[in-house]
């Protein structure tokens, strides 16, 4: 508990010292952007691993819990910037494959596609997305096909 409790805690410090900075400067810059994105990983492996390891929290909570962070990330970029969203999106997808490597659930698998898919469609309608489309596209393929076999190269059969 006590871990899960600092995880936490650094999670929120982190993306609390990235908001003082950011009104402290009066505008956004990359460096507040990396702690807040700090703050969002570490909330994101204390709140998995409070469920994996320690079963403190039921899987719909955490699932609830994690989306909940993933919103408030990116609702606190603040400047409506479509390919940082889709590249955000990527980013989760990740270690939600690299999660289903070990801890297969159906519904976590669809909502990963269903949230990636949402934000592609999305991108969509945003002339500042536009020529980004397939490379978005293109990516997320790559991480569906080689993230859960850790197949780097494409070149081994695919699980069935």
């Amino acid at each position: 508990m006590g871990r899960i409790s600092l995880g936490l805690g650094t999670g929120l410090a982190l993306h609390a010292a990235a908001e003082w900075f950011r009104r402290q400067h009066g505008q956004p810059h990359v460096a507040f952007a990396a702690l807040a994105g700090g703050g969002s990983i570490t909330l994101f492996a204390a709140l998995v691993a409070s469920l994996q390891y320690y079963a403190l929290l039921s899987p719909m909570l955490s699932f609830f819990l994690l989306a909940l962070v993933a919103i408030g990330t990116m609702a606190s970029t603040g400047e409506g910037n479509i390919l940082v969203a889709l590249a955000y999106s990527l980013i989760i997808c990740a270690p939600a494959l690299l999660l289903l490597r070990y801890v297969y659930r159906t519904w976590l698998w669809w909502g990963m596609v269903a949230g990636a898919l949402l934000w592609w469609l999305i991108a969509l309608f945003n002339s500042n997305a536009a020529g980004f489309h397939g490379y978005y596209l293109g990516v997320f393929a790559y991480l569906l096909l080689a993230l859960p076999d850790l197949n780097w190269t494409l070149n081994k059969s695919v699980r069935g």
